[in-house]
């Protein structure tokens, strides 16, 4: 299984992801508030104008957070003929959400990638959410990580695959039992984490800075809205809903936001309409500067 019970095992018959032709120089970065667990809401209304607003800014690729979009929107977006009209945005980075026996909680992932003159979709799955009981899966992630997962100077990680490395609770050492670290590829530099919701920064930062070394980075986006599982009243989003490490230390403050509460935060660009953008929507941008 990978992400729920009812869902299938599908990394293993990913193929392998294509090489883009091009290094990843400007991320942008997509997180909204999502709605309650029973009522996801994905970002059907604001997706085309995200992306108009990252190509203004000249962002070659565009990181959503997870639950991006459901099967019907995407079948109504008619991606292949909106991607045409982007001027800088090289490549995509989504999820979609999977509506399975009546049940929205499988997913599979988006990358479009333009080679050439051409936008090629690429679809891969999350291979595991946790380690327990899902071994197989993570001996099969690593083995088959530089091929299905790395392109040019970047990775993907989805979400809690990021548990391939093991945080002992005390005292608090990282354990990586698989030599995760030597599955990349030498001309990876990025990692890109997109996430559902925020997880424990306790918990999951030690990871993040475990797999930034080596010069390489680990930027993160996920959606705000999740409750404390204490205090259901109480939400746990923090200020920001991405983080950065670079080089085994935190450096989310490089991660420049674009538009928050409804409003530019950065330069406006009067070719975008930011109205049409909603108010929970938070955009970001980072600017790839590799030592």
């Amino acid at each position: 299984m990978t992400q729920e019970d009812n869902c299938p095992d599908l990394y293993a018959s990913d193929a392998d992801i294509p090489q883009i032709p091009f290094a990843i120089k400007k991320l942008g970065l997509a997180s909204h508030h999502y709605g309650t667990k029973a009522r996801r809401k994905d970002f059907k209304d604001d997706f085309i104008h995200i992306l108009n607003k990252f190509d203004a800014h000249e962002c070659d690729s565009i990181l959503f957070a997870s639950y991006t979009l459901k099967t019907n929107t995407i079948e109504k977006l008619n991606l292949p003929f909106v991607l045409q009209d982007l001027a800088y945005i090289r490549a995509i980075f989504f999820e979609e959400l999977l509506n399975v026996r009546g049940i929205e909680s499988c997913t599979r992932y988006h990358v479009w990638m333009k080679i050439g003159a051409k936008w090629v979709q690429h679809i891969c799955h999350q291979a595991f959410k946790k380690l327990k009981n899902n071994e197989d899966c993570a001996d099969r992630f690593v083995k088959g990580f530089a091929k299905k997962r790395a392109s040019m100077n970047f990775a993907l990680m989805l979400c809690g695959e990021t548990n391939i490395i093991f945080r002992q609770p005390k005292p608090y050492d990282i354990i990586d039992t698989r030599e995760f670290l030597k599955a990349f590829p030498k001309s990876v530099s990025i990692i890109l984490n997109p996430g559902h919701d925020k997880m424990g920064t306790g918990y999951m930062n030690p990871k993040k800075k475990y797999l930034s070394q080596k010069n390489r980075i680990i930027v993160s986006v996920w959606n705000e809205g999740k409750l404390s599982k204490k205090n259901p009243l109480r939400s746990v989003d923090g200020k920001v809903p991405w983080s950065l490490f670079e080089n085994e230390q935190e450096a989310t403050n490089r991660i420049e936001p674009i538009f928050e509460n409804g409003r530019e935060t950065a330069e406006q660009n009067e070719s975008v309409d930011s109205s049409r953008i909603s108010k929970d929507v938070r955009l970001a941008v980072l600017n790839i500067q590799m030592g």
